[in-house]
């Protein structure tokens, strides 16, 4: 397991995955930090401000709800095909139970998603998710083509 932090492969999918995580983290310790305004850090202005940390929370869960929509499947069809071979069905089943698990956390992630673009609980949210769409869209497709290029890797010796 070593070489996992060092597959090129690997990195991609997990920077991909973790970049609006990084990024709203980030800007929350800057918010905590130094409250809002404009800031000037390692010669660098930076703004911080709520509107701009509601826009990084509302990207942050779409990515989420992108890992549990789109991601980690490629990688249960391995565990599946074992399986279907009567090899490491004891591993299947718990990917199964995990397949449920995302399943679940879809279906939260798409609620909360919902509940933003509606403004219910802050009207802002509403403008901040229709300014985001594209980004959005964007994010489920790059996600969508990176299974792909995983698949491929995955399979780059043939099938299972």
């Amino acid at each position: 397991f070593d070489d996992i932090v060092d597959n090129p492969e690997i990195v991609k999918r997990a920077e991909s995955v973790t970049r609006y995580y990084d990024e709203f983290i980030a800007k929350c310790h800057l918010y905590s930090l130094l409250g809002e305004g404009e800031h000037i850090l390692n010669d660098e202005t930076v703004t911080v401000n709520m509107h701009e940390l509601k826009r990084l929370m509302y990207l942050t869960v779409a990515s989420v709800n992108v890992l549990e929509a789109v991601r980690f499947y490629v990688s249960f069809a391995c565990s599946f095909a074992f399986a279907e071979r009567a090899i490491m069905e004891g591993n299947a089943k718990v990917i199964k139970l995990i397949a449920r698990d995302e399943a679940l956390h879809l279906a939260g992630t798409q609620h909360m998603l919902n509940l933003m673009a509606q403004g219910q609980d802050d009207p802002e949210m509403a403008a901040i998710a229709e300014s985001c769409k594209e980004e959005v869209k964007n994010i489920f497709m790059q996600a969508a083509e990176q299974e792909k290029e995983w698949a491929s890797y995955l399979f780059k010796d043939g099938s299972m």
